[in-house]
């Protein structure tokens, strides 16, 4: 008899309006642990499916999808309908469905401007910076100057607070600024597109500071100097 098959490992997150943790529904789960499990499927991940252009085609086909899709991404995860802006009739493509936007109501902005909002729907990580040291994920720790490449602007943040918003495929994908104020240039860094699912971020692979990403320095007015990073992702780059 063969070996059997050992379960893929569950995403546990906190659910915060639930007060307890769940387990994570991950898109295309089968495919993620082929990509960053298997030997053939690193290989394929790193040299082929990274590359921006795929990104790019695999985005343009998964957009031009129709309401079928649509109406199966909603069942198998669960999309909240009641808060979008239109209905789902009103989405003929689904690449129209994913940047669909939400009834103001939706996510309310707090009246106290010291209250730090989140930019985004999202799983959230949050941690102090250690001199130069950013985004410890389990082995493949890196420096805040690798991510930025600008060592001038890593000394200025060194010692301040990471927070991480990972926006899955099920989220609502429109995000805002945490404050009023004023920013700066929108810089860009390029890069590949590796996933940036648990799956593959607990790899050895150091792959914020590999993706593509552009940054841009806020100056806000409750909460001082911001660093605000977006960083790409495998076909939603």
């Amino acid at each position: 008899m063969s070996p059997q098959k050992a379960a893929p490992k569950p995403i546990m997150i906190f659910d915060r309006a639930q007060h307890k943790r769940v387990q994570e529904k991950v898109m295309s789960r089968e495919w993620v642990d082929f990509l960053y499990d298997h030997p053939v499927g690193r290989l394929l991940e790193h040299h082929v499916l990274s590359h921006p252009l795929i990104s790019k085609l695999g985005g343009r086909l998964k957009a031009r999808e129709g309401q079928k899709s649509i109406q199966h991404f909603i069942d198998t995860y669960q999309i909240n309908t009641d808060e979008m802006a239109e209905p789902v009739s009103h989405y003929r493509r689904f690449g129209d469905f994913f940047v669909r936007k939400l009834k103001a109501e939706a996510r309310p902005i707090p009246a106290d401007p010291h209250r730090l909002i989140s930019p985004a729907d999202a799983r959230l990580l949050c941690f102090p910076l250690q001199h130069n040291l950013c985004i410890p994920v389990k082995g493949c720790s890196y420096t805040l100057e690798t991510l930025l490449e600008n060592r001038h602007l890593a000394r200025q943040f060194e010692n301040g607070y990471a927070l991480i918003y990972r926006l899955a495929p099920v989220d609502y994908h429109r995000y805002c600024y945490i404050d009023s104020g004023s920013h700066g240039p929108h810089v860009r860094l390029k890069g590949k597109l590796h996933s940036v699912n648990p799956i593959a971020i607990e790899t050895d692979e150091p792959i914020f500071a590999r993706n593509y990403r552009e940054y841009t320095l806020l100056k806000t007015d409750h909460f001082g100097a911001v660093l605000h990073m977006e960083v790409g992702a495998l076909m939603v780059g």
